[in-house]
């Protein structure tokens, strides 16, 4: 239930609760709201490798906002932390730690309408090493948000900002570790519209994500500049009130701005189609699981297409009221900067378990696996494969509907057989948060 890792992810994560959790609608996010789907998490397409958390529903500890007139709230946030790392750099040997203070602020101004609600949003965050300046940075991002129900049976909902993002160290995508700090910039937009029009259902959404590099933490990344262009079609049909059965196709353009330094052009286009069966006994319980193909091609011929098996799994489960178990799991192509590389074959499966020890207690706990495998030029030698498993605990009190404190631990355990590559790492969060 606590955000405690100190480096924001540039991939959409679901609602969240602490600090940058906010109103905006996340892909897929505008199924839910139409009023007479009988199956209200069917639009909801499983990119399930980070499943949703549990909501609060106890009033008295939910902020109501400051009211601005004219149909308007605000909606602060502030949060102070102190967070341990025992491998800042994610070294194979001779790890190095250090404690890290962190500050986080947020502003988001919304409209009050329930049926066409948009509003704008900034969000910054600053860390501070004590001993590893180096690490030392500044994230910001802002942006506007807007939905419409158009009709009981239709939504549409867009996105729009802009990103100034942290890249965190020992990811199996960014292989280039810098002396400092890599920061870069990421524009983005996404628009999508969801019907549900008893039996048929439909879902579409459009996105693009432009990234901008430079020279940051003493790494070139310039090749690294692109854009990306995603756009994602569902179509299902009801069997009966608690089962849909569906397709989904995505298809995709990654475009660089250049060749990349290792001498190789790594844009490409691909697809992922997925059949499968939405199952679902309430609005916080059900099953979306799905089969199919996937494949990435390159414009340089050099690169074999990567393709294979596809598949998407979302799981949420509420077996009594205080307890939500969510599972997700996801196989999909990633892009990555390794030398003679196309990209990245991912498998990614995780796990939660929210705990509600009292109205204003909250526990969570988190397994996750995941499997890289580099897709390699061609050689007689097998692709190199990062294997990870991370954990962690959380714990959050809340004193009140405007201030909770949480403390929290996170860790990973990487294997590699890319000589030097494998690394443990354990984080250690302590912090308290106010919002309105």
């Amino acid at each position: 239930m606590i955000r405690m890792n100190t480096r924001w992810r540039h991939r959409c994560v679901g609602a969240g609760i602490g600090i940058l959790a906010t109103a905006l609608p996340c892909l897929g996010g505008v199924g839910s709201a139409i009023g007479q789907s009988r199956l209200p998490n069917a639009l909801l397409a499983p990119n399930g490798t980070q499943p949703q958390q549990s909501a609060d529903d106890h009033a008295e500890f939910t902020p109501d906002g400051i009211d601005l007139g004219k149909s308007f709230i605000a909606r602060p946030k502030l949060d102070l932390s102190g967070m341990y790392d025992d491998n800042v750099f994610k070294l194979s040997r001779n790890a190095k730690g250090d404690t890290a203070a962190a500050a986080e602020a947020e502003i988001a101004i919304q409209s009050t309408s329930d049926a066409h609600p948009y509003g704008l949003y900034l969000r910054g965050r600053g860390d501070l090493y004590q001993r590893y300046h180096s690490e030392n940075a500044v994230q910001y991002t802002f942006g506007v948000w807007g939905q419409s129900e158009i009709s009981d049976h239709m939504k549409a909902s867009a996105t729009a900002g802009f990103e100034r993002l942290l890249e965190p160290r020992g990811e199996s995508e960014t292989l280039r570790e810098g002396s400092g700090a890599v920061l870069y910039n990421r524009s983005r937009f996404n628009a999508e519209l969801a019907t549900a029009g008893m039996p048929i259902y439909g879902y579409q959404s459009i996105s693009y994500d432009e990234y901008i590099y430079g020279l940051s933490g003493g790494v070139n990344n310039k090749d690294r500049n692109r854009f990306e262009l995603l756009s994602r079609t569902r179509a299902g049909y009801e069997l009966s009130d608690s089962t849909l059965a569906f397709v989904e196709l995505s298809l995709n353009q990654r475009q660089y701005t250049r060749q990349s330094f290792d001498g190789y052009d790594h844009t490409s286009q691909g697809y992922r189609i997925l059949s499968g069966l939405h199952y679902e006994l309430s609005d916080i319980t059900f099953l979306d699981i799905s089969v199919g193909w996937l494949s990435q091609s390159y414009r340089d011929n050099r690169f074999a297409t990567a393709s294979g098996p596809a598949a998407a799994v979302s799981f949420k489960w509420r077996p009594i009221d205080p307890i939500l178990l969510s599972i997700g799991f996801e196989r999909r192509i990633d892009e990555t900067d390794d030398v003679a590389t196309s990209g990245l074959l991912t498998n990614a499966a995780e796990m939660r378990l929210d705990y509600d020890i009292a109205a204003n207690i909250s526990a969570g706990a988190r397994l996750g696996y995941s499997t890289a495998e580099f897709e390699k030029i061609a050689t007689s030698i097998p692709n190199p494969v990062d294997t990870s498993y991370q954990y962690g605990l959380d714990l959050r009190y809340l004193f009140n509907s405007h201030l909770y404190g949480y403390v929290g631990w996170q860790g990973i355990d990487r294997k590699s057989t890319r000589a030097g590559q494998a690394y443990q790492d354990n984080q250690m969060t302590l912090g308290v948060s106010t919002q309105w």
